[in-house]
């Protein structure tokens, strides 16, 4: 039997944005997908973006972009060049060791984001509008690693990043689920209490940092429950972040409480809405189509009409 592996589709929207045209017709989608190739071709420039307290540098290095029709509307298709550098312990093998070096590279040409354009409102002169996007997480990439770049790409390229959306929006829509099927919290935070240190050592003592981490799943929450959860004071003195991640089918709502600034004294809440979509690919189709465009583009369109037709 010939293995099978899966691509993922996490599908994303943009903030919406008003454009105000002259025009008496107004936007066009066509108009939105050439906005977004006028933005690449003249000012697009490598993006590097550091992990945090890591020597790693993750650095978006080009963009190149390909017109595509689903259905009747145009869309694009966004190939992204990206690798990682500053790699100060690390090696590639074949038959002998190489050493990357801080100046080594080791990245991918191959990492895609379908951008489609969507426009609300009758106004021809302050529609707002905004882009579906889909990320390909082929079965050669680690998990998310396409998904940071597209983020990159919307929030620092093309100025609209992937849409934050209001926490009691995400509890009305929980609401009308009543009990949720998958429930995922994860803490985390930083303390620097020098009283665990003993007293003898204590003037000798240059730093002290306790770093916490806590995961916990639930499954089948009912909703009023969810919701004293989710109204439920953080104890910064343990954790200083919180990630909630509500799982109901395709759908994930995460919710994320964290402490900001450079005194901790800024409490953040955002919340996010993902569609997760997969498909299974053969060993045949990995070795000789999983980077074709139209092999992308007919995966992509599938995932497309899933969601569409999902009411979103």
């Amino acid at each position: 039997m010939e293995k099978s592996y899966l691509i993922k589709v996490p599908v994303y929207t943009t903030d919406s944005f008003e454009i105000h045209e002259d025009n008496v017709f107004g936007v066009t989608y066509q108009s939105m997908i050439d906005d977004v190739k006028a933005i690449i071709d003249n000012s697009f420039k490598c993006i590097v973006s550091n992990n945090r307290n890591k020597t790693k540098m993750s650095v978006l290095a080009d963009v190149k972009y390909y017109d595509y029709t689903i259905g009747d509307r145009p869309c694009l298709l966004v190939q992204m060049a990206a690798y990682s550098t500053n790699i100060n312990d690390g090696y590639f093998e074949d038959e002998e060791k190489h050493a990357i070096g801080k100046e080594g590279k080791i990245g991918s040409d191959s990492n895609y984001v379908l951008l489609y354009p969507m426009i609300n409102g009758d106004d021809p002169k302050t529609q707002q509008c905004f882009f579906i996007l889909l990320v390909y997480e082929d079965p050669t990439k680690d998990s998310g690693a396409v998904s940071r770049l597209a983020r990159l790409l919307v929030s620092k390229v093309l100025k609209h990043p992937i849409q934050n959306i209001k926490t009691d929006m995400v509890l009305r829509e929980l609401k009308t689920i009543g009990t949720i099927p998958e429930l995922q919290i994860k803490y985390s935070g930083v303390s620097f209490d020098e009283d665990d240190i003993n007293i003898k050592y204590r003037e000798y003592l240059s730093e002290s940092k306790l770093e916490r981490a806590r995961e916990s799943t639930f499954k089948n929450m009912p909703f009023h429950v969810i919701e004293d959860l989710v109204n439920e004071q953080l104890d910064t003195s343990l954790y200083q972040k919180q990630k909630l991640n509500f799982i109901w089918g395709k759908k994930e709502y995460h919710i994320t409480k964290q402490m900001i600034g450079q005194a901790q004294q800024e409490f953040q809440e955002t919340a996010e809405q993902v569609f997760n979509a997969s498909t299974a690919i053969t060993q045949s189709e990995l070795d000789n189509k999983v980077h074709d465009h139209a092999f992308i583009i007919e995966e992509l369109s599938a995932v497309l009409t899933n969601y569409l037709s999902n009411g979103e």
